[in-house]
């Protein structure tokens, strides 16, 4: 395998500037954040719009471990702690500065234990388990070195029976039932969390995994097929949308799981490179840190409601607007950390090596 593959390549750093502004498509529709999709009417095209867009761009999260797992599967056999730690630290950063810029803003007194207190403390679900996922991989690496390609395939098949579509059919037989089945899925026994879980990000790493090691056959299929099964995804999870919104869009579900690795596969295939992609796809942390504070500031139902192609055109302009204001702050966070304060320290520093 080529090792200059590990080099960034401008086609998937691509794919992680679209994926992020997918997660601000997610969060305008999120109930709790932008809450779009709870105010257009229930059978608009308005509704059919958010929700092909909300199938398009669920699959942004799966797609962020499945490409680490495809880059760093071939990489050392050490980890340096400094990368999760600065992840962590950039949480606790983001959200304190936002806190006290949304205090002053909105002359809200500064309440030190559930505010100030609160934000020491990083608490995001997906730097917690994409620190873990990172540091663990060379063991996860380490489990499939020297591993067949036939015996691979069954193995990745074997986990996403497991950890993807049998907790999936889980989750669908409770559904129907309206019955609750404790301990029936292989991920808990109280339920799969949604995919909002480390089995869920171990499982898209390896997947990614799998891609690295079998491209070359997987090469041999036509892109043109792939993209129509990936149409043919997308519209099955828009399908299952108008019947439940929530179960639709499970991250653990084998529709977004595979819509993750046919785009990835996709997009591996182009060739570009662009300086200005690269610059941009730097941003992708600092835009889901930030994003959700941004969007409340965003009148949503003026948006949503009037001319359905407006409204798709203004919400295009707004996830690119906020991600380059986050892509601004990035710049101006990355050079006071890794110039100013963690200019001396090594790479390598505070590594654990797995030998």
């Amino acid at each position: 395998m080529n090792n200059n593959r590990n080099a960034r390549q401008s086609n998937i750093e691509l794919l992680r500037v679209l994926c992020m502004l997918g997660v601000v498509v997610l969060h305008f529709n999120n109930p709790v954040i932008g809450g779009a999709i709870d105010k257009v009417a229930p059978a608009s095209m308005h509704r059919l719009a958010l929700c092909v867009a909300e199938s398009i761009a669920v699959c942004a999260v799966d797609l962020f471990v499945l490409i680490t797992g495809y880059f760093l599967c071939n990489s050392s056999k050490s980890r340096s702690v400094v990368k999760p730690i600065k992840l962590l630290v950039q949480v606790i950063v983001f959200n304190e500065a936002w806190y006290l810029i949304e205090s002053f803003i909105q002359h809200r007194p500064i309440d030190m234990k559930y505010g100030v207190f609160n934000y020491l403390f990083p608490a995001s679900y997906f730097a917690i388990l994409y620190a873990a996922v990172y540091l663990v991989s060379p063991l996860i690496n380490r489990a499939f070195d020297g591993m067949q390609d036939a015996n691979l395939d069954k193995v990745v098949a074997l986990l996403v029976i497991l950890f993807s579509i049998e907790p999936y059919a889980v989750e669908l037989l409770e559904h129907k039932t309206g019955m609750s089945f404790v301990g029936l899925s292989f991920i808990s026994a109280y339920g799969n969390g949604d995919g909002y879980n480390i089995v869920n990000f171990i499982l898209m790493y390896i997947i990614g995994l799998w891609i690295r090691r079998r491209e070359d056959s997987i090469k041999k299929i036509s892109s043109w097929i792939i993209f129509w099964i990936w149409i043919v995804d997308v519209a099955f999870i828009v399908w299952i949308i108008q019947y439940d919104w929530n179960y639709a869009l499970e991250y653990l579900s084998p529709f977004v799981v595979a819509q993750a690795a046919l785009l990835f596969v996709i997009f591996n295939r182009l060739s570009i490179q662009s300086r200005i992609i690269n610059s941009l796809a730097k941003a992708t942390f600092s835009v889901y840190l930030l994003n959700g504070f941004m969007l409340h500031y965003i009148d949503v139902n003026k948006i949503v409601n009037q001319n359905i192609l407006v409204m798709i055109i203004e919400i295009a302009i707004v996830a690119i607007v906020i991600y380059i204001l986050c892509w601004i702050l990035e710049m101006i966070y990355s050079f006071i950390v890794d110039r100013v304060i963690l200019g001396g320290i090594s790479k390598d520093a505070l590594s654990i090596k797995y030998h």
